[in-house]
């Protein structure tokens, strides 16, 4: 690879870029980045007129968003002061967590840390709560300071060579997961080949390991995938990682390629209802024992457990192969365990969007405790949601998610539930 085909990297440990390829570097980024750019700034300006001539305005923002920017200088790599993590850990409380405590394991504080080292990682943060919280023009155009301010340090971080850390790449992660809450897919799509070739370089350059959060964000948004809407795992991603050698990510990988040609079997099937019968009947059959194989493989990684138990309840609910209710409802039940067992407490927008949160919903029994505890948790991310303004929060997995997969309009069903009386 030459640094000139990377988008946000270069590698450290060879010569640095020229001056020529630098610039072409930056040009490359700051074009789509610039684009994306004047777009939000055109919505915000309709945004603020349509504010100043309606009765009914929206309320002033909860929070005085000027606590929570903090300038980049603010977030250093080497020491970050006590009152940074306060107020990130205040803001991850407010913005992502429903109020409540943060960080509340080893692992969120570790996480907790990494943020405030890492200062594009840091702006990336407040970009996304900001962006998620509410429609609110003020809210919206901090929103966008703070991802220009993240995207002007990374941009600094691969001039000066700095670009292939832990914290860097979780901040051109969580800027593509920030476009796909926007539905900017093309400025997802530029992130995530980013990061891509970043993960790529990192592994030229000997880095043999890769944060286990990254891997595990990885696996468990794979079902995602297999709807069309993932936040962030993409066949270049999966392909990246391929020399790093982590077994559960090969195993994810497989599997959700198979889930993938199942898919599209099913939808031909539909459509032309022969000859693809058996050979649905086979790769179906092969799938359930992969997804079972997958979670005894690795037992101690929810997310694993979770990732495999949520394709196995898509396999009963997409095709003529029948299992009891209270056979689904049990399934269910283990994906809620796996869920409660993650280190990292899912924020309110991604367990909105959350496939496995959703299939949880639809396979369990009416009326049991396993349905009212996934449904309960999604209807309190979507009221949370209605009362900050966002009149239709479920509007971006309606159009996003392809749900063809499982019939009966199961899904659509289950959306009109999460949003009835709200």
């Amino acid at each position: 690879m030459s640094t000139t085909d990377l988008v946000f990297v270069t590698t450290t440990g060879r010569p640095g870029l020229s001056r020529a390829d630098t610039k072409l570097m930056r040009g490359h980024v700051t074009r789509s980045n610039f684009a994306k750019r004047r777009r939000r700034r055109a919505e915000l300006q309709r945004a603020e007129h349509e504010l100043c001539h309606t009765e009914d305005r929206l309320e002033p923002p909860v929070l005085k968003t000027q606590k929570y920017s903090i300038g980049g200088e603010k977030f250093r790599k080497d020491s970050p002061s006590p009152k940074s993590r306060i107020n990130m850990s205040d803001f991850w409380s407010h913005f992502f967590l429903h109020g409540e405590t943060y960080p509340a394991s080893s692992q969120e504080g570790a996480w907790l840390q990494l943020l405030v080292s890492e200062a594009a990682l840091a702006q990336v943060s407040l970009s996304i709560g900001f962006r998620i919280w509410s429609p609110n023009a003020a809210y919206q155009k901090e929103a966008l300071a703070c991802s220009s301010s993240a995207l002007s340090i990374i941009m600094n971080r691969i001039a000066t060579e700095q670009a292939l850390t832990d914290a860097v790449m979780a901040a051109v992660l969580h800027m593509a997961v920030g476009e796909r809450f926007g539905l900017d897919d093309e400025a997802w799509h530029v992130h995530i080949g980013g990061l891509a070739q970043l993960i790529t370089a990192r592994a030229q350059r000997g880095q043999t390991d890769l944060p286990v959060w990254f891997s595990n964000m990885i696996i468990f948004d794979a079902i995602n995938a297999v709807f069309g809407f993932p936040l962030c795992c993409d066949k270049r991603l999966l392909d990246a990682v391929q020399p790093y050698g982590i077994p559960a990510i090969t195993k994810v990988a497989d599997m959700t390629q198979h889930l993938l040609h199942l898919r599209d079997l099913i939808t031909a099937y539909h459509h032309e209802r022969s000859p693809f019968k058996n050979e649905i009947d086979q790769k179906w059959a092969h799938l359930l024992h992969e997804a079972r194989e997958l979670r005894r493989s690795v037992p101690e990684n929810p997310y694993v457990v979770a990732t495999s138990l949520s394709a196995e309840i898509l396999l009963w609910l997409c095709w003529e192969n029948q299992l009891t209710p209270g056979g689904l409802t049990q399934l269910a039940g283990e994906l809620r365990q796996a869920i409660c067992r993650f280190p990292f407490r899912p924020c309110s927008f991604t367990e909105m969007v959350s496939c496995p949160m959703m299939l949880g919903a639809i396979a369990a029994r009416p009326g049991s405790e396993t349905r009212a505890w996934f449904v309960g948790r999604l209807r309190r991310s979507v009221a949370a949601a209605k009362s900050r303004a966002w009149a239709r929060p479920l509007d971006m997995v309606e159009k996003k998610v392809c749900t063809g997969m499982v019939g009966g309009g199961r899904f659509e069903e289950l959306w009109r539930e999460l949003g009835a009386d709200l």
